[in-house]
């Protein structure tokens, strides 16, 4: 084969194979441009529906505080208060005394917001005061409570009726430590003894 003949052949190959790889580059160019392409469109998608959803939520959100923070009417809703009759006060006591002596006599304390000066009693007022300052009829000396073998004296009192609501079964007596300071908070709901002692004891000359 002729030099010249061999210089086309050579030629001709190598135009063959710089065609083949522009081919390739060009093919890959085309596949990174539709890569790129249609990634972008797909993160665009994606990112236009991520902001209809935090619309949607930020809608619902809103829509949602609306309905628990405003009544039908628009106006903010409040608590309402308690009503005034759901806790009731004081009560109504009676009070069965007896002095140990052979002298006894009853009364009726009756207390209430209304009738805090009381009712049937000039005493009735300071008496209710006290019930209010300890909550109520003195309960019963726990059982196995330590007290003081200090004698009181032989009156008893029975107090029943209803404070706040509950029901009071209350018995009181002067037998020892305890139950002379369980009877000393009921007063004045309860007499005095000592007073009513000091009071009738007979004038020495």
């Amino acid at each position: 084969m002729h030099t010249s003949q061999l210089a086309l052949l050579r030629l001709a190959r190598g135009g063959a194979v710089a065609l083949i790889g522009t081919a390739v580059i060009t093919g890959v160019a085309y596949g990174a441009a539709q890569d790129a392409a249609n990634g972008s469109a797909i993160d665009a998608a994606y990112g236009s529906a991520t902001h209809a959803s935090a619309q949607t939520h930020t809608a619902m959100g809103t829509a949602t505080h609306t309905a628990t923070a405003s009544s039908p009417n628009g106006a903010p809703y409040r608590t309402a208060p308690a009503a005034r009759g759901s806790q009731r006060v004081g009560g109504l006591l009676d009070v069965a005394y007896d002095d140990g002596a052979g002298h006894t006599r009853s009364y009726r304390l009756s207390c209430g917001a209304a009738t805090r000066r009381g009712a049937g009693r000039a005493a009735t007022a300071d008496a209710c005061a006290q019930l209010d300052t300890i909550g109520g009829p003195a309960p019963a000396v726990p059982a196995g409570q330590a007290c003081s073998m200090i004698y009181g004296g032989p009156q008893t009192a029975r107090v029943t009726g209803t404070w706040q609501g509950r029901t009071v079964q209350e018995s009181y007596r002067r037998t020892n430590g305890c139950e002379v300071t369980r009877w000393n908070r009921m007063v004045p709901a309860l007499p005095n003894p000592v007073a009513d002692a000091s009071r009738t004891a007979p004038v020495r000359g």
